[in-house]
């Protein structure tokens, strides 16, 4: 990790090392681009949107997949060790 207090702190951290310096023009191009900015911003809100909606489909399918261990008769204790739900988690579904 790098420590810099400002844009010249890292510019003369970087000083005699190339790709830290191509790193740094990377940076200062990105940070004065609005467009790019903005471009990049929409990208990590869809990237946000997915893994969010992934997490919670997720879910869907774990409680699913409970349900029918349960209605399998398979054993509180097995479906906590198989699922990693709590009992009362799991007895919400009965």
């Amino acid at each position: 990790m790098i420590k810099a207090k400002d844009m010249n702190e890292l510019k003369e951290i970087g000083k005699e090392d190339e790709v830290m310096e191509s790193a740094i023009r990377l940076m200062e191009d990105f940070l004065n681009d609005e467009e790019l900015q903005d471009e990049y911003d929409k990208i990590t809100d869809i990237e946000y949107y997915a893994l969010e909606k992934g997490r919670k489909e997720g879910h869907e399918n774990l409680l699913k997949t409970t349900k029918n261990l349960l209605e399998m008769n398979m054993s509180i204790k097995d479906i906590i060790y198989a699922t990693g739900l709590s009992q009362e988690e799991i007895e919400s579904l009965k």
